[in-house]
């Protein structure tokens, strides 16, 4: 899947931490245009589970895409970062808006 751009909701095959097991779950692409050439992309991982870091979360509902939906009220997990090839994304699923991407990379900076 080569068109896919920063915002975009994905659905993949997420790893866990220890990286013996996935799960399938939305994510969100944060990789920019510098890498839009390649095979990889860097992402967030999404859950419907509120951590309660306020520095390290991001609430998303369907208010926050300009297209696609998620079927339910969201958290981009900021800490969870992964870079993994775009042909290991099955589908993309949504597009957030620009103010609530801006949001995310804005606190994604705290991580770094």
């Amino acid at each position: 899947m080569k068109s896919l751009k920063q915002g975009d909701i994905v659905l993949v095959r997420f790893p866990y931490s220890d990286f013996q097991k996935l799960k399938l779950r939305p994510a969100l692409v944060v990789s920019g245009q510098a890498l839009e050439k390649y095979d990889d992309l860097v992402i967030l991982g999404i859950t419907s589970a509120k951590l309660g870091d306020k520095k390290l979360e991001v609430d998303i509902n369907n208010e926050d895409l300009i297209q696609g939906a998620l079927p339910k009220k969201s958290y981009i997990r900021v800490s969870k970062i992964v870079s993994l090839e775009k042909k290991l994304v099955i589908k993309k699923v949504a597009h957030l808006n620009e103010e609530k991407l801006n949001e995310i990379l804005e606190k994604l900076g705290l991580v770094f």
